[in-house]
């Protein structure tokens, strides 16, 4: 398409938008509920559609999982044992190096040892 045309057809539309608002104000409105309407369907449906993919391939996931064996999946929990507890080291260290950080996580821990869970 050439921009012209595109213009041309823009101008056009926001004559008849003009025009139709004038002659029957209520057109404009029930225009754009169903424009509304039908874009909302078509995203119930694009979700619907989605959710029934992402549970398929959820379930492939799974069975992908149960593929590896015992060794890779020991060594996975290892490294990521390793990860977690260093990065719980760089948090504490973060938190004990500002003072204010320090007073606000005391009276968050507080807080929430208070609360029953």
């Amino acid at each position: 398409m050439r921009l012209g045309s595109i213009l041309i057809g823009g101008m056009i539309g926001a004559m008849a938008t003009v025009y139709l608002s004038q002659k029957r104000p209520g057109a404009i409105a029930w225009a754009a509920n169903t424009m509304n309407s039908a874009c909302s369907s078509a995203m119930k449906g694009a979700i619907s559609r989605w959710a029934v993919w992402s549970a398929n391939s959820a379930k492939s996931s799974q069975e992908h999982k149960r593929q590896f064996d015992a060794g890779s999946a020991a060594k996975d929990k290892s490294i990521k044992a390793e990860t977690s507890a260093d990065d719980w080291r760089k948090l504490e260290t973060l938190i004990n190096g500002d003072p204010e950080v320090k007073r606000e996580t005391d009276k968050i821990k507080a807080e929430s040892s208070a609360v029953n869970h």
